[in-house]
């Protein structure tokens, strides 16, 4: 470079030597060894610490190794200098240092050497792609422990008495920095003993010792015990549905490799010799030195068999082989079978690889399993692969399908549920989704529609139950009926057994729209600038009209043909190839494209997995206005919709193919119990067709990921929708001063009184992990002449009108910075005629982690219009960093038809673990008029305005947790009006959360701003002043149970008579009967680590708990707090008192109640005090 910068020049030779300057393409070929090569790869190189903060020093050969030298003499004068030795000269290396011969006598070890320290400076401000969280990293610290669990198996020398095959260094499980230890500090041996070392891997798995007789060390499969035990995992407990792989990375063909046991050579038939003893040239020998082909041999073994009888289900090994540096076509060869026994997918059950698409899925010559690398470069590209690969199969589970989420709808249940993978003759789909219907009758029977005729037949109609086999699959009960014994005993009745495709639903949703044409689908989105309103008031999302794909494109985010080119080859193409899939197609896509494939049985299925979005069946208007407040208005809105309207019964629900789905599940005639098709159906609409779908916006650059043919499982509309009443439709829409609209008829959207009174049926949707943060850089403002703008897409809430179903109006979707992902359902707020929407912000990561403080969200319902804090889209903002929040659960706690307050939990980073807390977001209530109490809204009025300058809404922490709090609160009030919250604690994000052994609590705690008997004079009523309670606070009932569950004003004669009727407060008289302060804090420990308290009460979702082997157990509390009650201590004998008889005081000490849990698995005597167990069984995803 020129002294000004201005130019740039080639160095000559003189320079080089006389700048001291080496090449550094020739440094790494004269330093790196294999091993160098193989430990950058894997693990970053060796490095002066593994935890270096962003600054590191990478160095050279193992000094453990400083035994082995090398040298070679490089002659420099042929060509450009690479180092300040610009001639013929021998270069040795030995014990981390490059040594440089300077006395012309091929030695360059001696005195007269030049000495040089291989020592390589590195920074994550210049070189952050070599970084994992500031450590230097390869391939393990960017795949990392929370998608899979490794392992170390090294080889022996190969012969020798307890040196055959290879030693386990690290089981399954073994922290990463341990792994990376042993790989940095394990020398190399010569031998490769291939087939040996697979069988030491298998015996490991099979938790059995290596044949000692033929050489094995007793230590080669490490320690046989639970901790060493590759199914017994981090959660301490054994998970047989785990599967299990082994990446053999070789440089060389299999050497010394003949003791293997009799009953695994020439397992596959294929004429391998069998009496190799590993002298070399021994022509017994498949290959010099001792090699054999015994490796495939013991790849269809652990492919094929059972490795485990001591488990459920099968056990097996999958095998991958990566040939790297070498060109030995026996050592190809071989790897390549091996990898072909050792990984295929037997389709036609026969347990050999003898179908080309069992072995080489892509047609591409290779085994599915087997990859060659020549270089660095190459290997790591390699190992990725292998290890994605891995990672996609572990998460097919091809024979598992797992129950998802259900909801009740008009004598039916609605149950969505996914398959990860599905195979049909030699293709396999993946993500599949499925929502069925099911009747329910009068006496809570879950029956298919066994006749097929949409009525429910009991004498014909078959009940169901589900369990799961030894295989980890959903096994369908179905039992006989008939009509002179419809009601089968389903604990005694023998049941016949089927799969879930052979339920026979009313109606299964993805089923039916394989038989919609993709042209005849109503999906709609929404997108900024000038595209017009053609749809649902969204665009519509459409490929055929050119118009309107040209406003679609940008947003897409595929112009770059190089990371889309899976899309097509220009930019137009991908873009109306990604709208043409989305839309259903599997065909007829524009130029050359390699996009994904869905079809089953020649059939494209349309519908994608339904993991957490519960599907929301609704019918007439759901909030019932009329009936709890006696509100005339809403009963009219109500009453129009029953009688006049009759408005069908529509399943709405979130999948992960990008949309909110609407289905009609028609009209429901309960004399009948038949679903009759509505007026506004086609003559050809089948039960369950799907109405119309909605793309959010935020989804629109996500969208990409579906049509990939490598595509693994993205999240896109994946939370629960909540569907509520609420009176918005004004001349301006949420302006109860301007006047109701749309009592007339509207032929824009197809409705007439739709909105009577101006209210409407609101859906609110959201992403809950879909929706991750992009940018996209395009042309947005669709001017070719001006550059392309950046665009950031982040996790958003939508509303659409549904109050006309079949007509839906999109009014808002909306981002709101500082949200986050976001988690959790909404919570509506009325307050007067104001109507609102609260949440909280989620975490950052799918892992479950925020950096930043939680915010809590208060928006205009009708808009989405935020209520904002300054600058900020949030309003509030809790003193906790590194955190976030849960659901909200409002409170109109004197039913005067205003919300009084809504809770929130928190979860957030503390000293290395979780901590949590509960907050009150409190909307004020004021006196205007003398003589008012708290509540009265005829001499007092609440706060409509959230930033009122005088009367401002507040957010106050009401309690702190030791643990975290991510599910929604469960509120009720008791006999005494006070506000009860309760909530468990726990978090289920990553695997970290599955293992964790930490105590979680279900907590019931009294507000103190509407506890009058134990605050009156502080915090009751008070707005200036709030308590935080802690656990402190609350009455530790572990070792009382309850005998006597009267209520305080029911209190029979004798013990319990000297407490005042109706009074709260500590011991009375003899110390019988107490009713105050909170209810245990103790009452739900997980019987399990995995069993976080994520149940609120009698509302239990199994998908969000669980052992890793799917069952999942919870506590069941009733909802009715603490009362009066005579009670007598365990430790005291109370156990063997009899039911309904009065403590003796004078023998049991008497304090307060105990929950104590069942034992018999049924949620059981569910009253005053008491607590049931119960176990629910689902099908895990992915253990």
């Amino acid at each position: 470079v020129t002294a000004n910068g201005a130019a740039t020049q080639c160095l000559s030779d003189a320079s080089i030597v006389s700048e001291a300057i080496w090449d550094g393409n020739w440094m790494n070929w004269a330093t790196m060894r294999r091993v160098d090569v193989a430990r950058k790869v894997m693990m970053g190189g060796k490095a002066s610490s593994r935890t270096g903060g962003g600054n590191q020093t990478l160095y050279g050969e193992d000094p453990a190794q400083s035994s082995r030298t090398f040298k070679r003499k490089f002659d420099s004068t042929v060509a450009s200098a690479v180092s300040p030795y610009d001639d013929n000269r021998m270069y040795g290396l030995k014990g981390g240092y490059l040594y440089v011969d300077k006395d012309a006598d091929n030695d360059p070890f001696d005195n007269g050497s030049d000495k040089i320290s291989l020592a390589i400076g590195t920074n994550q401000l210049f070189e952050p792609e070599i970084f994992v969280d500031g450590n230097i990293s390869g391939v393990l610290q960017k795949v990392g422990e929370d998608k899979a669990w490794w392992g170390n198996e090294f080889f022996y020398s190969g012969t020798g008495n307890n040196q055959e095959g290879g030693r386990i260094v690290s089981p399954i499980g073994t922290a990463m920095t341990s792994l990376i230890t042993d790989l940095q500090n394990t020398g190399c041996d010569t031998w490769t003993p291939l087939g040996e070392s697979y069988y030491v891997a298998m015996q490991y798995f099979k938790q059995e010792q290596a044949d000692g007789t033929l050489g094995y060390a007793g230590t080669a499969t490490a320690a046989l015990n639970n901790t060493n035990d590759p199914y017994y995992q981090q959660n301490k407990t054994f998970v047989p549905c785990s599967k299990s792989f082994v990446i053999l990375l070789t440089d060389g063909a299999s050497t010394k490799d003949g003791r293997i046991p009799a009953y695994l050579k020439d397992t596959d038939g294929d004429g391998d010799l069998t009496t190799c003893d590993e002298s070399d040239g021994n022509p017994a020998c498949d290959y010099p030195d001792g090699g054999t082909d015994f490796l495939d041999d013991i790849a269809l073994y652990a492919r094929t068999h059972d490795l485990r009888m001591d488990l459920d289900g099968d056990q097996n090994m999958m095998l991958y082989t990566i040939y790297a540096f070498g060109q030995d076509s026996n050592a190809r060869d071989l790897l390549r079978d091996a990898a072909k026994n050792g990984g295929f997918v037997d389709k036609n059950g026969n347990n050999l690889p003898d179908l080309t698409a069992e072995w080489d899925s892509n047609n591409d010559g290779d085994p599915d399993t087997y990859f060659e690398a020549s270089n660095g470069y190459r290997l790591e590209a390699k190992i990725l692969a292998a290890i994605n690969d891995i990672l996609k199969r572990a998460a097919s589970g091809t024979a598992v399908s797992v129950l998802a989420t259900s909801s009740e709808g008009e004598g039916n249940l609605v149950q969505a549920y996914f398959r990860p993978s599905v195979t049909d003759g030699l293709v396999d789909t993946k993500w599949l989704g499925y929502l069925q219907s099911l009747w329910v009758d009068s006496k809570g029977y879950l029956r298919e529609d066994t006749n097929g005729n949409n009525t429910l037949d009991l004498g014909v109609d078959k009940p169901i139950t589900y369990e799961i086999d030894a295989e980890g699959n959903t096994v369908v009960n179905k039992f006989a009926v008939s009509v002179a014994d419809p009601y089968p005993d389903l604990a005694t009745d023998i049941p016949q057994k089927f799969t879930l495709n052979d339920i026979l639903p009313i109606w299964e949703a993805g089923d039916v729209l394989t038989r919609t044409a993709p042209a005849d689908r109503k999906i709609f989105t929404s997108i900024e600038g000038a595209a017009p309103v053609s749809l649902f008031g969204g665009v519509d999302f459409d490929n055929d009209t050119v118009a309107l794909r040209d406003f679609i494109k940008p947003f897409l985010g595929v112009k770059d043909a190089t990371a889309w080119g899976y899309l097509g080859t220009t930019h137009e193409n991908r873009a109306l190839n990604l709208i043409h899939f989305i839309r259903g197609n599997d065909f007829g896509f524009a130029g050359t494209s390699n996009i994904r494939q869905r079809a089953i049985n020649g059939t494209v299925w349309r519908l994608g997995d339904i993991v957490n979005s519960t599907p929301v069946a609704v019918a007439v208007p759901p909030d019932n206005y009329g009936l709890i407040y006696s509100d005339q208005s809403y009963q009219e809105f109500y009453n129009y919709h029953t009688t006049r309207t009759d408005r069908e019964t529509v399943v709405y629900v979130g999948a992960n193919d990008g949309m909110l789905h609407a289905f009609s599940s028609w009209q429901y005639d309960s004399a009948a119990k038949q679903f009759v098709k509505p007026a506004g159906a086609g003559v050809t609409e089948e039960i369950g067709t799907e109405l119309w779908a909605y793309v959010p916006r935020a989804l629109l650059p996500h969208l990409k990921w579906l049509a990939n043919p490598d595509y693994s499982h993205v999240y896109y509309v994946d939370l629960k929708p909540k569907v509520i009443d609420a009176k918005i439709f004004y001349k301006t829409l949420g302006d109860p001063l301007s006047g109701v609209i749309e009592d007339t008829y509207d032929a824009a959207y197809d409705v007439q009184d739709y909105h009577k009174n101006g209210w409407g049926t609101i859906l609110v949707g959201g992403l809950r992990l879909g929706g991750k943060a992009i940018s996209v850089t395009d042309d947005f403002d669709y001017n070719a002449g001006t550059a392309d703008d950046t665009m950031t897409f982040t996790s958003s809430y939508f509303a659409i009108d549904v109050s006309n179903p079949r007509f839906p109006k999109l009014l808002w979707e909306k981002t709101y910075s500082g949200m986050n992902f976001n988690v959790a359902e909404p919570a509506v707020l009325k307050v007067g005629e104001k109507w609102f929407l609260t949440f909280g912000s989620g975490p950052e990561t799918f892992d479950g982690t925020s950096t930043t403080n939680g915010h809590v969200f208060v928006v205009d319902l009708a808009t989405g219009t935020p209520y904002k804090n300054g600058a900020n889209d949030w309003l509030f903002e809790t003193a906790e960093n590194k955190a976030f929040m849960s659901g909200p659960a409002s409170l109109d706690k004197g039913l005067n038809y205003n919300t009084d307050a809504a809770y929130f939990g928190e979860a957030y980073e503390s000293g290395g673990g979780w901590d949590g807390a509960l907050y009150k977001l409190t909307i004020p209530w004021r006196c205007i008029v003398a003589g008012c109490t708290y509540g009265d809204t005829t001499k007092g009025e609440y706060i409509k305005d959230p930033l009122d300058w005088s009367t401002p809404w507040t957010l106050r922490k009401i309690f702190s947790s030791p643990e975290p709090v991510t599910a929604t609160p469960s509120l009720s009030v008791d006999y005494f009006d006070n506000a009860w919250i309760y909530f468990g604690t726990g978090r289920f994000f990553s695997q970290a959360d599955k293992s964790t052994t930490t105590t979680q609590y279900l907590y019931g705690i009294k507000d103190p701003f509407f506890n009058e008997k134990q605050y009156s004079g502080s915090y009751f009523h008070d707005y200036a002043t709030t308590k935080t309670l802690t656990t402190a606070d609350l009455f530790d009932a572990d070792a009382y149970k309850v005998i006597y569950p009267w209520g305080c004003d029911q209190a029979p004669a004798g013990d319990c008579s000297a407490v005042p009727a109706g009074q709260v407060g500590d011991i009375y008289s003899d110390g019988s009967c107490v009713c105050s302060y909170a209810w245990p804090s103790l009452v739900c420990t997980p019987v399990d680590p995995a069993d976080q308290a994520l149940c609120d009460s009698f509302e239990f979702d199994p998908t969000k708990v669980g052992d890793p082997d799917g069952t999942g157990r919870c506590a069941c509390v009733a909802y009715v707090p603490p009362i009066w009650g005579c009670v007598a201590k365990v430790a005291d004998g109370c156990d063997g008192l009899p039911e309904g008889v009065v403590a003796d005081t004078a023998t049991y000490t008497s304090l307060y109640w105990r929950a104590t849990p069942s034992t018999d698995g049924a949620c059981d005597n569910i009253s005053f005090g008491t607590i049931g167990s119960f176990d629910t069984t689902t099908t895990p995803a992915t253990s």
